[in-house]
């Protein structure tokens, strides 16, 4: 992955209004592992200052396969999941999720 990327601003919806996040340069890879062994999930927050979903790195039955991960594992698994577009995967998270 190549630094810096640069974050387009974004529009997204809250209630009636719209907001538009404003563009942001993310100069190095920098998150906080959150996870729970009674939910059996990892995820990342911090990939952005107005993340607004986190990125999942574990959940379920994966999780327990993970078994104990390290600062290498979670450093691979973020590079994989934001994959070949990680700019399109870090607006996603931006948005709020869809409530139904």
């Amino acid at each position: 992955m190549n630094f810096p990327l640069t974050i387009p601003a974004t529009a997204i919806n809250v209630g009636a209004s719209e907001i538009v996040v404003p563009a942001y340069t993310l100069k190095a890879l920098e998150y906080s592992v959150v996870y729970s062994d009674t939910r059996k999930i990892a995820q990342v927050t911090g990939l952005h200052p107005r993340q607004c979903r986190p990125l999942v790195l574990w959940e379920g039955d994966a999780y327990t396969a993970a078994g104990q991960w390290t600062d290498d594992d979670v450093s691979a698994r973020v590079t994989e999941l934001l994959g070949a577009d990680p700019v399109a995967v870090i607006v996603a998270l931006i948005k709020p999720p869809v409530r139904s």
